[in-house]
């Protein structure tokens, strides 16, 4: 997935913000024809039930969401657990575990666009949670399509794993650990076997911008896409998965315009070109006759429990908060205390020049001059006794107490001292140099 760019830059006009860009990224993956993509569809289905998923609700209104969004790690886990309702489980059969991911970027501009969530993994036991890591944190609007993606292989993934062990498929008994993740694609094709299509698709394309003023310098940041994949084809799976789920025109017409303006007239088109393909579309989604499928499913609206691990998420949100406002949390930096003498002596010099000014009008002597040389005197030999400390860190500089351990403005814990701030890769490089040696050494 492509990484959003936002940096800031030194001018003689002081920082300036600069543009933070996504653009819609490659696959990540190269994709296979669309025969190969349907008959895959159609496995993903089966796997998870095939009559369940023909007969599968259609996400697409915010009534389908109840839960407020606050744009925290709780929120996410959430929207987690209701997708898990939509698709038949709850937190007893299938509980979830949120890791954060996240970098602290204090000047992360724009970072509400942004959205990247990664399954991890199922833990050893059966009782064990699925593992996803944030690695991005935005609004709903950009953590929707990942989400539904990540937990269709999730989804995907347990199923296997189930299958595995009980030697179906295969026709061989494997142990759990022996079932790799899914590919990214089978969580982008599960997610509309299990009806959570329209995110999934309006995340593949979904153009948004935002803008600031700081002084005269204005900054922009734009995002297309939380999901890599073409757009195309998202709006034509869906097509086909209503194609074949013999979904009547006010149903496709109420969701069709919760779609994207750019998806939508993609979905359009692909409907019209399915339209009377309903038999051939569920034989290769092995959906089998609708006589077979089980009553539409509706909302699942059943409130979710605040837990021990929404309390833990917590936590780590007020951690993250603090990271954000002190960058250099738990890092090494130095105290610099560089010689000023030529400051102090220049504005001791100063002062000296204005006192002699007076008594030249007053005295008429030279007082001036000689106190402009008295008065530097003195000013070099009190900047060469009294030199403040700095935080010695990258864009910090902050300055420090005598007694201070930890940088208030930074969070740098204080390891030693250096003369100057231009020292400071060098002299972190010496300070962790053995100790990265007896770890590699071991």
């Amino acid at each position: 997935m492509a990484e959003p760019q936002f940096t800031e830059a030194e001018s003689l006009w002081g920082v300036q913000a600069q543009p933070r860009i996504r653009s819609i990224a490659a696959p990540v993956e190269e994709l296979p024809d669309e025969e190969e993509l349907l008959n895959r569809l159609g496995a993903l289905s089966e796997l998870l039930g095939a009559s369940r998923c023909a007969a599968a609700y259609q996400l697409f209104d915010a009534d389908d969401l109840p839960e407020a969004w606050e744009g925290e790690l709780a929120d996410v886990r959430a929207l987690l657990r209701r997708l898990l309702r939509y698709a038949g489980e709850d937190d007893e059969s299938f509980p979830v575990r949120l890791v954060d991911g996240r970098l602290a970027a204090p000047t992360d501009f724009a970072a509400h666009l942004s959205g990247e969530l990664e399954y991890a993994g199922l833990g050893e036991a059966a009782t064990d949670p699925a593992t996803f890591v944030v690695h991005e944190l935005g609004d709903l609007r950009a953590m929707f399509g990942p989400a539904c993606v990540a937990l269709a292989g999730a989804l995907v993934h347990r199923a296997r794993v189930r299958s595995a062990a009980l030697g179906y498929r295969d026709g061989e008994a494997r142990a759990a650990a022996g079932v790799e993740l899914p590919p990214p694609l089978d969580g982008f094709l599960a997610s509309f076997a299990l009806g959570w299509g329209i995110p999934v698709t309006n995340a593949c394309l979904d153009p948004r911008s935002v803008g600031t003023q700081m002084g005269e310098f204005a900054a922009t940041a734009w995002v297309s896409a939380s999901v890599n994949y073409p757009p195309e084809l998202a709006a034509r799976l869906l097509a086909v998965v209503y194609r074949a789920g013999e979904r009547d025109d006010a149903f496709v017409d109420e969701r069709r315009a919760a779609l994207n303006p750019s998806q939508r007239e993609l979905f359009d088109a692909a409907s019209a070109e399915l339209e009377g393909e309903g038999d051939e579309l569920r034989a290769r989604l092995r959906w089998g006759d609708p006589t077979t499928w089980p009553p539409r499913s509706g909302r699942a609206l059943s409130p979710l429990v605040f837990d021990a691990h929404d309390a833990e998420l917590e936590a780590m949100e007020s951690t993250y908060r603090r990271r954000l406002r002190l960058p250099n949390l738990g890092q090494s930096v130095f105290r610099t205390r560089p010689a000023r003498s030529w400051r102090r002596a220049l504005l001791s010099a100063f002062a000296a020049g204005i006192f002699g000014s007076f008594a030249l009008a007053t005295l008429h002597i030279g007082a001036p001059l000689y106190g402009l040389l008295v008065g530097g005197m003195i000013g070099a030999l009190v900047g060469a006794g009294r030199r403040p400390s700095h935080c010695s860190a990258p864009r910090c500089g902050a300055r420090l107490g005598p007694e201070t351990l930890e940088c208030p403005a930074c969070g740098g814990q204080i390891v030693g001292e250096i003369a100057r701030a231009t020292q400071h890769l060098d002299a972190l490089e010496a300070y962790e140099g053995p100790d990265a040696d007896d770890d590699t050494s071991s």
